[in-house]
């Protein structure tokens, strides 16, 4: 009961999580980017690892799905598509952090993913317990492989048993990782849809939330200014922030205050973006029509303040502009 209870707390904090412990398990939303090309997150919460000595060449984007075509009792907008071109290296990694290493502790779990490729390969799939920087070493409680047929799609789940932390050292809350690995020394093209990692012995139907909901559970983890299809970095006033400058400002001078959508799981790293060029670091004085640097300062997992970061920042009721991005993620 105690280990359940584990699993229902991480529940009770992230609001709105449910059967899946997996968030953006369809792949539908993508504040970051529209496509990646290499490391890093693609759709939310979704991290690309490739291989290392001769990374392979893998570009990960959404693909726009055909409606009518459920899988697993859900018919999804989206596809994680990724074209892998081959460099002679060995696998690449699809990775998301569950959060909290305590999740699901003594308990059995099954990991599922639907998969389509242009060739066929083995599909592994493996889980690890983190404990956080400075915590007890990293376990590996299962793995497994399973083949993906090439040009059908394939429903693939692992299933096995997560071990108990007593007497592991946990540095913040840790958390349970989740990874499909895949070869890179073949080209290839593959689709995922509707990734789920559930307790129990058995893959069931995926669990479709609305997409207001899924994305409050993303911006846990990642929230941004932009409209919704403009990116980080995007030269854009569309979803900016703006203010008249104070009537007494200098450098270091607090001007307004960053109030985030949804409680962030640990206090966030802050972007600023000019809504003019899209230079890191900068706000766009439109009555200049100037970039000037900008800091943030005194962040919680709730907001936190710009400050001004040069001197002749603005003028007296100078028109300010700027876009930001938050992100408190465990990868």
């Amino acid at each position: 009961m105690a280990n359940k209870l584990y699993t229902d707390d991480v529940r009770a904090r992230i609001p709105g999580l449910g059967k899946n412990l997996l968030i953006n398990g369809d792949f539908g939303i993508w504040q970051r980017t529209a496509s990646l090309n290499g490391n890093g997150f693609c759709a939310d919460r979704w991290f690309i690892a490739r291989n290392a000595g001769s990374p392979d060449t893998v570009v990960s984007t959404p693909y726009t799905t055909t409606p009518g075509y459920p899988f697993s009792g859900h018919d999804p907008v989206n596809y994680l598509l990724m074209t892998v071109t081959a460099a002679g290296g060995t696998n690449n990694n699809l990775l998301q952090a569950i959060e909290d290493v305590r999740t699901a502790v003594e308990q059995t779990v099954t990991m599922s993913i639907w998969v389509y490729s242009s060739v066929s390969f083995t599909l592994t799939g493996y889980m690890w317990q983190d404990f956080g920087p400075g915590g007890s070493s990293n376990v590996v409680p299962f793995s497994g492989g399973e083949a993906v047929l090439g040009t059908t799609w394939t429903r693939v789940t692992f299933t096995g048993t997560i071990p108990s932390v007593l007497g592991k050292t946990i540095v913040g809350s840790g958390f349970l990782g989740c990874a499909w690995e895949f070869p890179g020394n073949v080209t290839k093209t593959i689709l995922f849809c509707n990734a789920q990692v559930e307790i129990g012995d058995t893959a069931t139907d995926f669990e479709a939330r609305t997409q207001e909901r899924e994305l409050a559970l993303c911006q846990r983890y990642y929230e941004k200014s932009y409209r919704s299809d403009y990116y980080p970095g995007d030269a854009t006033l569309y979803g900016h922030r703006s203010m008249a400058a104070p009537r007494i400002l200098g450098n270091g001078y607090p001007m307004t205050s960053i109030n985030f959508n949804t409680r962030k799981a640990f206090t966030p790293t802050i972007g600023l973006y000019s809504t003019d060029t899209g230079a890191v670091g900068k706000i766009h004085n439109d009555s200049l029509s100037l970039d000037k640097t900008a800091e943030v300062y005194r962040v919680g997992e709730q907001g936190g303040a710009i400050i001004s970061g040069e001197a002749g920042f603005a003028n007296d009721q100078d028109l300010l502009s700027w876009q930001w991005t938050a992100e408190s993620e465990f990868i």
